[in-house]
């Protein structure tokens, strides 16, 4: 699932379907952060959930804790369906080489 690396975002998000489907239990999550603060606004009570392996950019986590929730709706989701958070990030020490510092493109990611 391609998902958009956002230094911003202090926590993981994947769509609350999703865990859903591959059969955790976002009705009873491990813990609920109280305030998330998007472009949209602030949304209250969104359920942790623990995924008992995630792997990205060739690096694996096991039991992470991520926010099952659904991003608001917007032309660019079409390439990302979620958020990798700096939870993932600093983990691994990320490095994040920009081709264009006015766009914001990353050239590369390097994980330690």
């Amino acid at each position: 699932m391609p998902l958009l690396v956002d230094t911003g975002a202090t926590y993981t998000i994947l769509p609350e379907i999703t865990l859903k489907n591959l059969g955790y239990d976002t009705e009873n999550p491990i813990a609920r952060y109280d305030k998330l603060v998007t472009g949209g606004g602030d949304r209250l009570g969104i359920p942790i959930v623990q995924v008992s392996s995630f792997y990205c950019l060739g690096k694996q986590m096991i039991d992470f804790p991520v926010l099952a929730y659904a991003l608001p709706k917007s032309p660019n989701q079409r390439y990302w369906r979620g958020v990798l958070g700096m939870d993932f990030l600093t983990h691994f020490r990320a490095v994040i080489l920009l081709e264009n510092a006015n766009t914001g493109q990353a050239e590369q990611i390097v994980l330690r």
